[in-house]
């Protein structure tokens, strides 16, 4: 359970267990900060993330695909920060077509997590607010982070073909 007193923030992190969000959950936590560890993997959280902040840290198993889950496990959250990266199954695919791919009839088309998680947190976010689940006031906020600096360059004119306006976001610093 998330204890969110007024004044309190909580924020969610989106691949709380990788390399960036680890340090992400860490960094938050020293500051005073409520974190929501969204993960993938229970047991890699428990190796990967501290144990040390008690009722401050509360880790939630999610699939970052899923607007339902999604939703439901940033309930109490006031912000999120992004750090999950990768490929997922695209959502709402039949039935009968997700029995062909298991048998390998067809090749699963791979969609970017950061199109679909992105846009269920902050349908999320706002649903939360809209409905008061969360002890703030203000407009939710999501951070992303990403590692376009380093692999972005290096893409193929087929590969920015697949991803239109992600491969053309100025990569760079930013100070808000």
């Amino acid at each position: 359970m998330v204890v969110n007193t007024v004044g309190e923030k909580t924020v969610a992190v989106a691949g709380a267990t990788g390399r960036t969000g680890s340090k992400v959950v860490v960094e938050l936590l020293d500051k005073g900060v409520n974190v929501v560890a969204l993960v993938r993997d229970l047991k890699k959280a428990d190796t990967t993330l501290p144990s040390t902040y008690g009722t401050r840290l509360t880790i939630r198993k999610v699939d970052l695909g899923s607007d339902k889950e999604v939703s439901k496990a940033l309930k109490d959250c006031d912000a999120a920060i992004w750090c999950a990266t990768g490929f997922s199954d695209s959502p709402g695919i039949p039935f009968l077509d997700k029995i062909i791919r298991i048998l390998g009839l067809a090749l699963a088309p791979k969609q970017s997590l950061d199109i679909i998680g992105i846009q269920a947190i902050a349908k999320g976010l706002m649903e939360n607010n809209i409905n008061g689940s969360n002890n703030s006031d203000t407009t939710p906020q999501i951070v992303m982070l990403s590692s376009a600096g380093v692999t972005r360059p290096k893409w193929n004119d087929e590969k920015k073909s697949l991803f239109k306006g992600s491969a053309d976001i100025p990569i760079g610093a930013c100070m808000i």
